[in-house]
């Protein structure tokens, strides 16, 4: 089974399949834009390579790449520079949409049910091409439609980038229903009176209303790509107690894993129920190991995979998915584990935005870094709450201030970035 837009055409026709800036194309009219493309470009290998961004050309170089059965390779802007290197493992094998070959090949490569591949975050290193069937996420977009209630919007829109899987999801699971995708513009605001659903990420809805969009327009909030906090879950709910909020745990790889609705705050690292026909286990170092119909086919130039074990250490307690921190981003201090939610859900209470972190060290392994917007900070009387809640090889051994804090061009938060930019010496 294969992504096929002109079914989507067939029952959705005249219906408005995307808006840009308010300019509105149904999905008859994207149709037609993508076989425009299809004739003037030159699709002879088998992984064509796109650079994703937030336009209605985009969209239509993805559906044409479909229409020539090739396989999409989304990538963002700052990931060209670094191709060979990402898709070394099937050199000579792609090209981007842009180039031209006038040798003749009118094989058809796109016959194993690849919707797209996508690039993870490449936080740690080159980024991995992972791959994407399209019946894994039709499947998961009818569980979708049904848990978020999506037959009450009109429009779906995402603060992510198209280069991400949160935001291809987004796209594609509004064509796939029939709904209108919105393009996202920071100044642009919403067409006036029509119910949306925004899926964004916890570090848009922490940094505040600072756009010009129409607030009243979206009735729901989908947050994925990171833990919500407690604190930022009540502060949210109290600006807009008539948005039902919801918090999607899932990566690239794994897609849907455990969803809650958080109308009523939300437990310490709970990120809620499994989705229907999901498994999780773990393994003896408390990592996640999920299984499910809505698993990505494994890394380019991998076969595929019925199970994937992730970075992420949790708990299942009362059918509800526990995550207590990223692997990577556990803190050795003195032999012990340190979780930094653990202490960030304290220190929350009394600063703005906080991230914990762990910096080498000789005598302990790591020491415990604090990370904060907040200026004038005091230690002392901190240091002194936190010894109260707290064992003794939890407490931080350094506070750092800062304006900003540093985020990834997906604007999520990497503590694997900020400990190099701490050892860099670019934060103090």
């Amino acid at each position: 089974m294969c992504f096929d837009f002109d079914e989507l055409v067939s029952n959705y026709g005249t219906k408005t399949a995307v808006i840009v800036e308010g300019e509105k194309f149904n999905y008859d009219e994207l149709a037609q834009y993508a076989r425009e493309l299809l004739k003037q470009h030159s699709f002879k290998k088998k992984y064509i390579v796109l650079i994703a961004d937030e336009s209605l050309l985009f969209i239509a170089q993805f559906i044409a790449t479909h229409y020539a059965k090739r396989v999409p390779v989304v990538i963002s802007k700052h990931d060209v520079d670094r191709i060979d290197k990402i898709l070394l493992r099937v050199a000579n094998q792609w090209q981007f949409i842009t180039d031209h070959d006038n040798n003749d090949d009118d094989q058809q490569y796109n016959d194993n049910n690849y919707l797209f591949c996508g690039a993870t975050s490449g936080t740690t290193g080159t980024p991995k091409i992972y791959q994407r069937n399209w019946q894994s996420w039709q499947r998961g977009f009818e569980i979708c439609n049904e848990i978020y209630k999506l037959d009450e919007y009109c429009f779906l829109t995402t603060t992510s980038p198209m280069s991400t899987s949160l935001g291809m999801h987004t796209l594609l699971l509004s064509l796939y229903l029939g709904k209108a995708f919105q393009i996202f513009n920071k100044s642009s605001k919403q067409t006036s009176g029509i119910k949306t659903l925004l899926f964004t990420v916890p570090t848009y809805l922490s940094s505040g209303i600072k756009y010009e969009l129409n607030y009243h327009n979206i009735l729901g909030v989908v947050s994925c790509g990171g833990e919500l906090s407690n604190q930022l879950v009540a502060k949210w709910r109290a600006q807009h107690p008539q948005i039902k909020l919801y918090e999607l745990y899932g990566s690239s790889e794994t897609s849907l894993v455990a969803w809650q609705l958080l109308n009523r705050g939300k437990k310490d690292g709970c990120v809620g129920q499994l989705f229907p026909d999901v498994n999780v286990s773990f393994t003896n170092n408390e990592e996640l190991i999920v299984q499910s119909p809505y698993l990505f086919s494994g890394y380019i130039g991998d076969d595929f995979r019925n199970s994937v074990i992730t970075d992420d250490v949790g708990t299942l307690q009362n059918n509800l998915l526990f995550i207590h921190a990223r692997k990577s981003d556990v803190i050795n201090h003195g032999g012990n584990k340190v979780y930094p939610s653990e202490i960030e859900k304290y220190l929350q209470k009394y600063l703005n935005e906080v991230v914990v972190f762990g910096a080498p060290n000789v005598i302990y392994g790591e020491n415990i870094i604090v990370m904060t917007t907040t200026h004038l900070i005091d230690t002392e009387k901190l240091d002194k709450i936190l010894a109260n809640v707290l064992p003794a090889y939890k407490l931080p051994s350094k506070y750092i201030s800062v304006d900003k804090i540093p985020k990834t061009d997906n604007n999520k938060i990497s503590r694997q970035q900020i400990l190099y930019l701490y050892e860099q010496g670019k934060i103090q």
